[in-house]
């Protein structure tokens, strides 16, 4: 003991609770400093953000939408449905349905096809806006006349998907539904998935008697629609034309797995009859990097007229998704061949010749809007 009569344990025992008191000190400033930093950043991010928006932002797309539910192929996690506006007079029929439609009777008269492939996590209501696009019926309110006039026009056949001018032109669009399934973590999904697009393909060109269908795949839905025809040639004079959104063609920024490795090895057998045109978000898309997305033949655009747009805006931003329209007008029962093709596209504008520099010119005109170009 020592001499003030405080023993040498409880004075060990007060040190060490001096200690531990300090150490917990140490730990609520470090907490506190954290939550502060990540305060801070969330506004810088909010700051950020609003540097993107520049008043030439995507409008949204409207629809008074129904996903009709067809027979799909054998599958035990995969379905097809159909988008229907409720407007549209061709489809009053199967929208009364109450179950699942077993025949052709979900076909339109003088059809032109889209198959709307959803990306990794995707849902198949993501085909909402391109449907809507497909019956043009797209606005949040239409006027009564406008209404009217467009029910007739479908009804009596005067819309339709063989018409030869494009105010005329409506196509119908079907949705595959993977179950939210996450092909973008391993190529044997991507096959699978690819080989239920396909056998979709086989049964509406039969059904329907289309001789081709035209497939628009947002994301990793791009590299499914081009694995199709890959996993099965016989379809190939099916799928002449696919439009991709967001898709990474020159590799996966979140490879887990060699197998993705194969997938896009298995690219360069991919046929050159076939038509892929390509639409990147640009510079706001916070997955998909603008650079991953370029294809050859100069066959690709960036969304957007100033930083593009986010990942998931390029499904339903008006503006971008009546260039698809466009595209897939020109492209519709087409028998050209893809050179022919390739011409009539970027001749309509609907791809960029100058991908690389307008990609370049979003990061220069977004580094000088913050004063950062001074820095590099």
């Amino acid at each position: 003991e020592k001499g003030n009569g405080i023993s040498y344990k409880e004075d060990r025992t007060k040190l060490v609770r001096n200690k531990e008191g300090g150490d917990l000190t140490l730990l609520i400033l470090l907490d506190y400093a954290v939550h502060v930093a990540a305060i801070v950043f969330v506004v810088y991010g909010f700051f950020l953000r609003s540097k993107f928006h520049n008043g030439d932002e995507c409008e949204m797309t409207y629809s008074m939408l129904n996903y009709v539910p067809i027979k799909s192929p054998p599958s035990a996690h995969y379905q097809l449905y159909k988008f229907v506006d409720s407007r549209d007079a061709r489809n009053q029929g199967i929208l009364r349905a109450k179950h699942q439609i077993l025949d052709a009777s979900h076909c339109s008269v003088n059809t032109s096809i889209v198959v709307y492939v959803p990306g990794h996590w995707g849902s198949y209501t993501q085909c909402r806006s391109l449907g809507a696009h497909g019956t043009q019926f797209t606005r949040n309110s239409h006027s009564r006349d406008y209404t009217n006039a467009a029910y007739q026009s479908l009804a009596n056949g005067t819309w339709s998907g063989v018409a030869s001018v494009e105010k005329n032109f409506v196509f119908d669009t079907y949705c595959i539904d993977f179950a939210e399934q996450g092909a973008g973590i391993h190529g044997s999904l991507i096959r699978k998935q690819a080989d239920f697009v396909t056998r979709v393909v086989e049964k509406l060109t039969l059904e329907c008697s289309v001789s081709d269908v035209t497939l628009v795949g947002h994301s990793i839905g791009g590299l499914v629609a081009k694995s199709a025809p890959i996993l099965h040639p016989f379809a190939i004079d099916k799928i002449r034309n696919i439009i991709t959104l967001s898709t990474p063609h020159h590799g996966h920024p979140y490879t887990f797995d060699e197998s993705m490795k194969e997938i896009y090895h298995s690219f360069q057998n991919f046929d050159s009859s076939i038509l892929v045109a390509s639409i990147s978000g640009g510079l706001k898309d916070e997955l998909i990097p603008p650079s991953l997305c370029e294809i050859e033949n100069n066959m690709s655009r960036v969304a957007g007229k100033l930083y593009g747009m986010d990942h998931k805006a390029i499904v339903w931003c008006h503006e971008i998704l009546e260039v698809v329209r466009k595209a897939i007008f020109i492209l519709s029962g087409s028998n050209e061949t893809i050179s022919n093709r390739m011409s009539l596209i970027r001749e309509a504008g609907i791809v960029d010749g100058n991908y690389k520099s307008h990609v370049a010119d979003q990061k220069k005109k977004f580094l000088e809007s913050h004063g950062f170009l001074q820095w590099i």
